[in-house]
Protein backbone atom coordinates (compact mmCIF):
# COMPACT_ATOMS: atom_id res chain seq x y z
CA UNK A 1 0.00 0.00 0.00
CA UNK A 2 3.04 2.63 0.59
CA UNK A 3 4.07 1.56 -2.56
CA UNK A 4 1.07 2.77 -4.36
CA UNK A 5 0.78 5.86 -2.32
CA UNK A 6 4.22 6.84 -3.20
CA UNK A 7 3.99 6.45 -6.90
CA UNK A 8 1.07 8.41 -6.25
CA UNK A 9 3.15 11.12 -4.55
CA UNK A 10 5.68 10.93 -6.73
CA UNK A 11 3.56 11.19 -9.90
CA UNK A 12 1.49 14.19 -8.80
CA UNK A 13 5.84 15.72 -7.74
CA UNK A 14 6.52 15.44 -10.85
CA UNK A 15 3.43 17.22 -12.56
CA UNK A 16 4.02 20.40 -10.42
CA UNK A 17 7.86 20.25 -12.07
CA UNK A 18 9.06 19.64 -8.48
CA UNK A 19 12.54 18.05 -7.80
CA UNK A 20 12.81 15.25 -4.65
CA UNK A 21 15.00 18.09 -2.83
CA UNK A 22 12.49 20.98 -3.48
CA UNK A 23 9.24 18.75 -1.70
CA UNK A 24 12.02 17.38 1.09
CA UNK A 25 12.45 21.24 1.99
CA UNK A 26 9.16 21.73 1.70
CA UNK A 27 7.81 19.44 4.11
CA UNK A 28 11.51 19.95 6.46
CA UNK A 29 12.76 16.01 5.49
CA UNK A 30 15.76 14.88 3.77
CA UNK A 31 15.91 13.78 0.31
CA UNK A 32 16.57 10.84 1.04
CA UNK A 33 13.27 10.52 3.16
CA UNK A 34 11.11 11.88 0.07
CA UNK A 35 12.72 9.24 -2.35
CA UNK A 36 12.21 6.04 0.43
CA UNK A 37 8.47 7.39 0.39
CA UNK A 38 8.00 7.23 -3.09
CA UNK A 39 9.48 3.85 -3.43
CA UNK A 40 7.01 2.88 -0.18
CA UNK A 41 9.75 2.25 1.59
CA UNK A 42 8.75 3.70 5.09
CA UNK A 43 5.44 4.51 6.76
CA UNK A 44 4.03 7.49 5.46
CA UNK A 45 2.10 9.98 8.69
CA UNK A 46 -0.96 11.99 8.81
CA UNK A 47 0.81 15.24 9.47
CA UNK A 48 3.35 13.98 6.80
CA UNK A 49 0.43 13.21 4.13
CA UNK A 50 -1.10 16.81 5.06
CA UNK A 51 2.59 18.78 4.43
CA UNK A 52 3.13 16.79 1.37
CA UNK A 53 -0.62 17.63 -0.15
CA UNK A 54 0.30 21.21 0.99
CA UNK A 55 3.47 21.62 -1.09
CA UNK A 56 1.64 20.00 -3.83
CA UNK A 57 -1.38 22.31 -3.25
CA UNK A 58 -3.67 19.53 -4.10
CA UNK A 59 -5.91 17.63 -1.32
CA UNK A 60 -4.93 14.91 0.54
CA UNK A 61 -7.64 12.96 -1.30
CA UNK A 62 -6.38 13.49 -4.09
CA UNK A 63 -3.23 11.37 -3.05
CA UNK A 64 -5.06 9.19 -0.75
CA UNK A 65 -7.86 8.11 -3.32
CA UNK A 66 -5.88 5.45 -5.05
CA UNK A 67 -6.05 3.20 -1.83
CA UNK A 68 -9.86 3.52 -1.79
CA UNK A 69 -10.48 2.26 -5.20
CA UNK A 70 -12.00 -1.08 -5.37
CA UNK A 71 -9.63 -4.16 -6.41
CA UNK A 72 -12.41 -6.15 -7.81
CA UNK A 73 -10.86 -5.86 -11.26
CA UNK A 74 -8.68 -8.62 -10.56
CA UNK A 75 -11.57 -11.31 -9.64
CA UNK A 76 -12.81 -11.34 -13.50
CA UNK A 77 -9.52 -12.98 -14.36
CA UNK A 78 -9.35 -15.79 -12.59
CA UNK A 79 -5.81 -15.39 -11.55
CA UNK A 80 -3.29 -16.66 -8.74
CA UNK A 81 -1.91 -14.10 -6.51
CA UNK A 82 1.57 -12.55 -8.37
CA UNK A 83 0.41 -13.62 -11.61
CA UNK A 84 1.29 -11.76 -15.04
CA UNK A 85 -2.61 -11.27 -15.60
CA UNK A 86 -2.72 -9.80 -11.91
CA UNK A 87 0.65 -7.56 -12.18
CA UNK A 88 -0.62 -6.01 -16.04
CA UNK A 89 -4.00 -5.45 -14.29
CA UNK A 90 -2.33 -3.69 -11.59
CA UNK A 91 -0.41 -1.56 -14.06
CA UNK A 92 -2.76 -0.70 -16.06
CA UNK A 93 -4.70 0.64 -12.95
CA UNK A 94 -2.14 1.87 -11.51
CA UNK A 95 -1.80 3.88 -14.55
CA UNK A 96 -5.12 5.24 -14.88
CA UNK A 97 -4.96 6.54 -11.40
CA UNK A 98 -2.11 8.34 -12.30
CA UNK A 99 -3.67 9.58 -16.17
CA UNK A 100 -6.64 10.68 -13.97
CA UNK A 101 -4.79 12.34 -10.94
CA UNK A 102 -2.86 14.68 -13.49
CA UNK A 103 -6.23 15.37 -15.60
CA UNK A 104 -7.59 16.89 -12.19
CA UNK A 105 -4.63 18.64 -11.72
CA UNK A 106 -4.42 20.20 -15.29
CA UNK A 107 -8.48 21.20 -15.04
CA UNK A 108 -7.53 22.96 -11.22
CA UNK A 109 -4.64 25.09 -12.95
CA UNK A 110 -6.36 25.61 -16.04
CA UNK A 111 -9.40 26.72 -14.23
CA UNK A 112 -7.45 29.23 -12.56
CA UNK A 113 -5.85 30.82 -15.33
CA UNK A 114 -8.66 31.22 -17.37
CA UNK A 115 -10.16 35.05 -17.47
Amino acid sequence: MNAILGERIRSLRLYQNMTQEDLAKSIECTRQKVARMEKGEVEITYKELRSISDALDVPVDMITSVLEKSTSTVSLFRTQKGTPAEQQVEIVRNLLDQFLAQGELYRRTHKETEP
